[in-house]
């Protein structure tokens, strides 16, 4: 049996401190849908028993604590084993103090993982402290069990400035992979994987605005009669951003009919972009809202959805809400990018 609960916010009272608590599971079957998750000690932790979990459609922000070692908290933290795959599709992170996704173990497995349509930015934005900062984490410390069947597909990160430390994706370090699918990612900043890599697929990434070029390490025994970049298929790596043009992405919510995501990567820095959101499960004539995510109780546009599929989307002029127990100001990436909620008014 599943259970499932959607549209409900949980919010804390009281400053940021580490024994704010979590949502914590280690149940089968359990669904987490279209919540929002903020100013928590930790946000959703994902057990090995919580087998077969689902996690869609949540927007998870302001979470964790600053200590002396630096950020900690995470959005989603979690491990898994060889029974049941967990499903991570459709959230939006942003603004942690540690991760804004950790799936790591020392003693346990980081398995069976199927990551799609999520949007991750501003990793540890939320912390005073300079340490690294991650969007993604996916690592095993266990050397008796490398990562195994981890997909990611459709992902989408940005890291930008975040006033301390520029936000990375680590895939995979310290016991390498096996079988692992990287398809068509953004990876925004230092993307850091390391060997041994056992079934090893990328096909359509996008790595850009690194420290560096992209970190990445393997080991040639592992790779047969190919190097490791030759595995890389459409991928490109940049070590800067692009300084014009626009990409954006619409990922409408199975859950809930006339909603959908928008990542906005607008590189040329306008002020509005034209954004087409016929994907979205929109009608011509329903009045909509469009919602940044960054403020999402207060910085809200209404419209009615046309039937030319694109609306006007401002870049610029947005407001932002303020951690709990914080004076950090909020990290804001606009008018680069921004992300944004489309839904239907009733």
């Amino acid at each position: 049996m599943s259970s499932g609960t959607k549209n409900r916010d949980y919010t804390p009272q009281g400053p940021a401190q580490g024994s704010r608590g979590c949502i914590y599971c280690n149940a089968r079957g359990i669904k987490f849908i279209n919540m929002i998750i903020h100013d928590l000690g930790d946000g959703l932790e994902l057990w090995s028993n919580a087998i077969d979990n689902e996690t869609y459609g949540n927007i998870i922000y302001n979470i964790g604590n600053d200590e002396s070692t630096g950020g900690h908290g995470h959005g989603i933290y979690g491990q898994n084993g060889d029974e049941g795959t967990k499903l991570i599709h459709n959230n939006i992170f942003f603004s942690s103090y540690g991760f804004n996704l950790r799936l790591w173990s020392t003693n346990q497995s980081v398995d069976n993982f199927d990551i799609r349509n999520n949007i991750l930015f501003n990793g540890g934005s939320c912390s005073q402290i300079e340490s690294r900062k991650h969007n993604f984490f996916i690592v095993s410390n266990n050397p008796k069990s490398p990562i195994r069947n981890l997909i990611m597909k459709h992902n989408y990160t940005y890291s930008g400035i975040t006033t301390t430390t520029g936000s990375c994706n680590t895939i995979g370090a310290n016991y390498g992979s096996v079988n692992m699918q990287l398809d068509s990612n953004y990876f925004s900043g230092q993307l850091r994987l390391a060997g041994p890599f056992t079934d090893f697929s990328a096909n359509g990434n996008f790595i850009f605005g690194g420290t560096d070029l992209p970190y990445l390490r393997a080991d040639p025994e592992l790779t047969a009669d190919k190097s490791f970049w030759d595995l890389w298929v459409n991928s490109t790596f940049e070590e800067n951003e692009p300084v014009q043009g626009l990409d954006y992405f619409v990922l409408p919510n199975k859950y809930e009919k006339g909603m959908a995501n928008i990542a906005i990567y607008n590189w040329g820095n306008a002020e509005i972009v034209e954004v087409d959101v016929s994907g979205s499960g929109l009608q011509p004539g329903d009045k909509y809202e469009l919602v940044n995510v960054m403020d999402y109780y207060n910085d809200i546009i209404t419209g009615e959805y046309t039937a030319s599929g694109t609306i006007e989307i401002s870049m610029t002029n947005h407001t932002f809400a303020q951690a709990i127990g914080s004076s950090k100001p909020p990290v804001s990436q606009f008018p680069k990018f921004g992300v944004f909620v489309i839904r239907k008014v009733q």
